[in-house]
């Protein structure tokens, strides 16, 4: 799309933008991942994001960006976390009252598997941190010197909508075929004596 066989003035971003604009107001999708959007440009790049409904978590740190938009109208933000190449946010439907995980990669290229395992993981495991933290809440309200039924209620349907969420990964994984990360997400492990076969000699995790 760069080349100079390409018209210059479909080379210039506004024609560009358009062209993404096009392509994700078309597809209607309740949730849109992106990566590598620009952090100094993001609001103009992408306002008409924002003009069709959309909210959007940006990923605070690097300068090219993942960048996560929801429509207000089906999902309310809860919480949202900015991992190492990885963006996590946590949506409940307000149809349906379900929570939603969502992990937007955009994982390290070149000669770095365990890296990339180690961004998904990272990823994955800010949910069970989640998780856990819901959970030492529930035993607090439980141990607590006059335990309420209604506070005790409340921290179990909180910590069971979080058991029970979906969770999307999506983005940029700079890799195919069989590697560690597909193994984690697929398989739900990878063992320490476990080697992608482009990188035979690689130790990609000890645990």
């Amino acid at each position: 799309m760069f080349s100079s066989s390409v018209d210059f003035e479909k080379r210039e971003w506004k024609h560009r933008q358009n062209l993404i604009r096009e392509r994700l107001l078309s597809s209607a999708a309740d949730i849109v991942c992106i990566q590598e959007a620009d952090g100094e440009t993001f609001d103009a790049d992408f306002v008409f994001m924002m003009e069709n409904g959309y909210d959007h978590v940006l990923h605070k740190k690097f300068r090219f960006r993942c960048a996560t938009f929801f429509l207000k109208d089906k999902f309310v933000l809860e919480q949202a976390s900015h991992k190492d190449r990885t963006l996590v946010t946590s949506l409940r439907c307000k149809n349906t009252n379900k929570v939603l995980h969502t992990v937007n990669c955009h994982l390290s290229g070149g000669a770095a598997p365990e890296r990339r395992l180690r961004q998904v993981h990272d990823g994955l495991q800010q949910i069970q941190k989640y998780i856990n933290a819901l959970d030492r809440n529930l035993a607090q309200q439980r141990k607590g010197n006059r335990p309420s039924p209604k506070l005790i209620a409340k921290a179990e349907e909180a910590l069971k909508d979080y058991q029970d969420a979906g969770i999307i990964v999506a983005g940029d994984f700079n890799s195919d075929g069989n590697t560690a990360v597909r193994k984690l997400l697929v398989e739900g492990c990878v063992e320490p004596e476990w080697k992608e076969p482009q990188y035979p000699t690689l130790v990609l995790s000890s645990k």
